[in-house]
């Protein structure tokens, strides 16, 4: 089992990852770089020196007490590393499923990691183990959120683009077509406030307070009194939250999403 971590110090971005002493699983991870490193003390460290986000990985062994009561074990340590020179202006972070996205103070949007639908921006399907720009937002993002294999922004303006796998009409422009590059939502060129995406569907909160919602709902997450099996490509709004709403969040699978909404009263 993995465990991911991403934090920020100051304005650089780090990466931790967390693996099982069991072994390393990680498709961007290479065997063949491995080597390892003795130290004088009881400790033996394996470092992975790649050009990824993952830098380093270390694992202390415990020694056993004297009495022999506590039997040896092996617990990982967390190594963090700077993921590259280029995030070194980083004013958030976004995590999807396997897929990570940091925004810079200056407003553009970088992402790295599975690429399968075009979830990274970058005009391609290639997985990325480093951050690469998403094609269309260089400049004046404001806030990211990320699916499971889509993502999508918000511009200072309010504008609204995403990109990635459309299955279910997450995207919001009207297709079914998975997209490599940032698409405009159709009907939400401006006026959004923030985003939440679940898996498979998509959330706006606007700056009226109301929210729209698109993308799959089955399970009736988009709350606009439907529950269309195969999604719903444009956006709608959710009915009885045209107003008042203070924040957005959005989850579940393909087969069972939900959003819920906070209200200016401090109501769900």
């Amino acid at each position: 089992m993995k465990i991911t971590y991403l934090i920020r110090k100051g304005l650089s971005l780090f990466v931790l990852f967390q693996v099982a002493s069991c072994g390393l699983k990680s498709p961007l991870l290479k065997k063949e770089s491995s080597e390892k490193v003795k130290s004088p003390s009881t400790e033996s460290k394996v470092r992975i020196p790649l050009a990824t986000p993952v830098v380093a990985i270390a694992e202390k062994e415990k020694t056993s007490s004297a009495s022999g009561s506590i039997p040896a074990t092996t617990s990982p340590l967390i190594v963090a590393t700077p993921i590259s020179n280029m995030l070194r202006e980083v004013s958030d972070i976004f995590l999807g499923d396997e897929h990570s996205c940091a925004l810079s103070k200056h407003g553009t949007v970088f992402c790295w990691g599975w690429n399968s639908s075009g979830q990274l921006g970058d005009g391609t399907s290639i997985d990325r183990a480093k951050p690469v720009a998403v094609q269309g937002l260089e400049s004046g993002v404001k806030s990211v959120s990320l699916g499971t294999y889509h993502s999508c922004a918000v511009s200072n303006s309010g504008g609204v683009k995403c990109w990635g796998h459309n299955g279910a009409g997450q995207l919001g422009d009207g297709s079914r077509s998975h997209r490599k590059n940032a698409v405009e939502v159709i009907g939400l060129l401006n006026g959004v406030s923030k985003l939440a995406l679940g898996s498979y569907h998509s959330c706006a909160l606007l700056l009226t307070g109301g929210v729209k919602c698109w993308g799959q709902g089955s399970s009736g997450q988009l709350g606009n009194g439907t529950r269309p099996l195969f999604g719903q490509d444009l956006p709608t709004e959710v009915t009885g939250l045209d107003s008042g709403v203070k924040a957005i969040s959005a989850g579940g699978t393909i087969i069972d999403g939900q959003t819920c909404a906070l209200l200016n009263s401090g109501k769900v």
